[in-house]
């Protein structure tokens, strides 16, 4: 029989489950694309709609 192979972040979550990415508290949100902004980031807001977007993704 073949010998089970354990990754360590699977028996992590399987432990303790998942961490929530929102719970953290320097989390402030998430931009347009989908992407976590947390505090420090820097951003671009359209005022004409409010959507949010991090500078680095507007290359």
């Amino acid at each position: 029989m073949p010998k089970e192979i354990k990754h360590p972040k699977i028996s992590q979550t399987l432990k303790i489950g998942f961490l929530s990415f929102k719970a953290q508290p320097e989390h402030a949100g998430i931009d347009y694309y989908g992407h976590g902004i947390l505090l420090g980031d820097s951003i671009v807001m359209d005022p004409s709609t409010g959507e949010v977007v991090l500078k680095v993704n507007l290359a």
